[in-house]
């Protein structure tokens, strides 16, 4: 359990970093493009730290690490802005697909406790308004996953980032 919470937290740490670093390279053009934001954000009421990168004036990564009881989840996805209305606030609407993975310790009278992970695909749509530095999102989540434990699920994710 240990191991995973520590990949988790080594990687998003990477991602941000790497963010940061490139993201603030042109951080001051009025386009999107190399920024980098980071925040808080309400995933099912878990809560999680959530950072969003743009490659392209459409097209971002975001990446999501955050806490579930007795466990951790941390998705990264590939987002592409379908449509976008330009004002106060500017407002976006996204979609894109990517990977999710939860770590969960449960335990059991009688039987003890047992690590369970499961990972998946992830498809966000959403969308975001944004004002000078700061965007606040809403998204519902689809979820398939796959391996020892397979399923769908619906999940909603709320936040707000600054960037920089």
């Amino acid at each position: 359990m240990k191991q995973h919470k520590m990949i988790y937290i080594i990687f998003f740490l990477i991602y941000t970093l790497t963010g940061l670093f490139f993201g603030s390279l042109t951080a001051q053009t009025e386009d999107r493009v190399n920024k980098f934001s980071a925040g808080v954000s309400i995933v099912d009421l878990n809560p999680g730290i959530n950072s969003r990168f743009y490659f392209l004036p459409k097209q971002s990564i975001q990446a999501t690490i955050g806490a579930v009881e007795g466990g951790a989840f941390f998705n990264v996805a590939y987002l592409y802005d379908f449509y976008s209305i330009k004002g106060k606030p500017d407002i976006s609407f996204y979609g894109g697909g990517g990977a999710i993975s939860t770590v969960v310790k449960v335990s059991v009278p009688l039987f003890g406790s047992k690590t369970f992970s499961a990972t998946g695909l992830w498809f966000p749509l959403g969308i975001s308004l944004s004002v000078n530095q700061f965007e606040a999102f809403a998204e519902i989540d689809f979820v398939v996953y796959t391996g020892a434990y397979s399923g769908t699920e619906a999940t909603w994710t709320l936040g707000g980032r600054m960037y920089f």
